[in-house]
């Protein structure tokens, strides 16, 4: 009789977590944090959608 046991379930959290974090991954977390800066910053709040101006 064999037992085979199965590898358990786990999640997509849990699979990243295992993954190596290198300087790689540190420089595209990074990169990828001032490439989205600029532009939020450049471009202020509107205001919402629903408010009508009143001409």
């Amino acid at each position: 009789m064999s037992t085979d046991a199965a590898p358990p379930t786990l999640t997509r959290a849990q699979r990243l977590d295992r993954l190596p974090f290198t300087r790689e991954h540190g420089r595209l977390v990074v990169g990828s944090g001032v490439g989205w800066a600029p532009p939020s910053a450049a471009c202020p709040p509107t205001a919402s959608a629903g408010a009508r101006s009143s001409r």
